[in-house]
């Protein structure tokens, strides 16, 4: 009986800690062009953690072959060090690969077969993406769309039901919020 009790005890707590809310953050170092534009950007992702205050946090900042990865206690870290380093534009599909990877590694995601577009992840999973303006269209068409598909969020141009998409672009060293996805 203590052993039955046990392992249900873990289930659920198992359960109950895969269905955390997420937000996701990706910064490609390479979107900021000024120092305004690094202030802006620390601004917008400090606020975005604020709102989301019972979500875990995900922070991916590019950085070539060594992304800057950090959690809702150690943000602040990766955002003090983000201008200490300037960096060409990432290859947005093989850095989108690699949070794929990392989203499927923390369970951020779990059991992709059963996930369709009303049902499936009973967490809600917010997606900020800020990135260079010049490459919007490619990252938005060819990396962000298969990301998401990979991950079964994304049904016919629409997002599952609990999955919201937000990308952000430098315009005059401001980072604007384009239209919602």
């Amino acid at each position: 009986m203590k052993n039955i009790l046990s392992s249900l005890l873990l289930f659920l707590s198992i359960t109950v800690y895969s269905q955390s809310d997420y937000t996701i953050i990706y910064i490609d170092k390479s979107s900021t062009q000024s120092e305004s534009s690094f202030k802006d950007l620390k601004k917008k992702v400090k606020e975005i953690i604020a709102i989301n205050s019972n979500a875990e946090v995900l922070l991916y900042i590019s950085d070539g072959e060594n992304p800057i990865i950090n959690d809702r206690s150690t943000f602040k870290t990766g955002l003090s060090n983000l201008n200490k380093w300037q960096i060409a534009r990432p290859d947005y599909e093989e850095e989108l690969t690699r949070l794929r990877l990392l989203i499927l590694d923390r369970n951020i995601i779990s059991d992709i077969v059963s996930i369709t577009k009303k049902s499936g992840i009973n967490q809600k999973i917010n997606f900020h993406f800020f990135i260079h303006d010049d490459n919007k269209e490619t990252f938005n068409k060819e990396c962000l769309n298969t990301l998401l598909h990979c991950n079964r969020l994304t049904y016919i141009e629409q997002y599952q039901d609990n999955c919201t998409v937000n990308t952000y672009t430098d315009n005059d060293n401001q980072f604007i919020k384009n239209k919602e996805q």
